[in-house]
């Protein structure tokens, strides 16, 4: 065998899993520590009304799995509570502070999502996705890329993160190197030509009609056109292989993002409570069994938006996985 035949996921995934089974648990006990963020922009121009809703309800879920470290930030609190950029910024940091195998954490965004012209060369749309702190018109928003820095890339292996982004144009939000369809196969923009990008948008247009949402489907077709006039093949291999070089993890990590990189993400109001959609169906499905194999909730999750709402959520890792084999769990790796 060839040193370029040889799977470097292969290693990582079994280097995380072999540190955190013969690893010597400390005499602490590992950490189980979430960071639960909801932004209904309250007073701003674009508010939304069902982020606070979408934060309880997680940590209730949590509490009940065993999650016993929490921070909760929203625009009705104060202080460092509050979701400015720098105090979400020290929050990313708190989260995975001091992180050792068999520590075990989450991290919920419930906002607004954007994008901005990709500067580095790691983005094989051409874009970075970015999430919007309450202060995003005075300071700015946060980028994918630092966000990754601050959150990814100092878990050691043998340690867990799993995260929801519930935000508009949040596919990629961690910059994960793997993201997978309902097939299980691997999902890039690399070897996108005519052909595969009609066939694909064909779908999400037909839906959107189907739903009697004529602006999405507008939407869809806008995207259809961007990537038919956007990158060349070789400038999205060039993004997509840096991506796996320098954002592939140790740790195993795990991303549930609301919708693709292009699309929005929506509300849905449930017996008179307003609800991000992503994040109440994936609670939905979660508070149904607790043995999903990961193939099957990406599947139902899918199933149960694509006919009422324009987006499709995706699953992504920070090192390749069998999704059709592997189960879903917050703290086993």
């Amino acid at each position: 065998m060839k040193e370029d035949d040889i799977n470097p996921n292969f290693y990582f995934h079994s280097l995380s899993r072999l540190i955190r089974k013969h690893t010597k648990v400390r005499e602490e006990k590992p950490k189980k520590r979430a960071l639960l963020i909801g932004i209904n922009y309250v007073g701003q121009a674009h508010t939304l009304s069902g982020c606070y809703n979408d934060v309880e309800e997680m940590k209730k879920y949590l509490e009940k799995v065993g999650f016993d470290e929490f921070m909760v930030m929203t625009d009705e609190q104060t202080g460092d509570l509050y979701p400015t950029k720098v105090n979400i910024c020290k929050a990313f940091r708190w989260l995975v502070a001091d992180a050792h195998p068999h520590d075990t954490f989450f991290l919920h965004f419930s906002g607004h999502g954007g994008s901005i012209k990709d500067e580095d060369g790691d983005e094989s749309d051409g874009y970075d996705e970015t999430l919007f702190p309450v202060d995003y018109l005075q300071e700015g928003v946060l980028v994918d890329d630092d966000i990754h820095m601050m959150v990814v890339k100092t878990l050691p292996p043998g340690s867990k993160l799993t995260s929801v982004f519930d935000c508009c144009h949040s596919g990629s939000l961690l910059d994960l190197p793997y993201t997978y369809n309902s097939n299980g196969k691997l999902v890039t923009n690399v070897d996108q030509d005519k052909l595969h990008i009609f066939s694909s948008s064909g779908k999400e247009i037909f839906r959107a009609f189907k739903r009697g949402d004529s602006s999405s489907a507008l939407l869809e077709f806008k995207n259809a056109m961007n990537s038919l006039k956007g990158m060349t093949k070789e400038q999205r291999e060039a993004a997509h292989k840096k991506t796996i070089q320098t954002r592939t993890t140790l740790a195993q990590v795990i991303m549930f993002s609301g919708c693709k990189d292009y699309q929005l993400a929506a509300d849905t109001e449930i017996n008179g409570k307003v609800r991000g959609a992503m994040s109440h169906n994936l609670l939905g499905l979660l508070n149904e069994k607790d043995d999903w194999v990961l193939i099957d909730l990406l599947k139902e999750l899918q199933k149960n938006m694509q006919f009422k709402f324009a987006q499709s959520p995706q699953l992504s890792t920070g090192y390749e996985m069998d999704i059709t084999v592997e189960k879903f769990s917050f703290f086993d790796v």
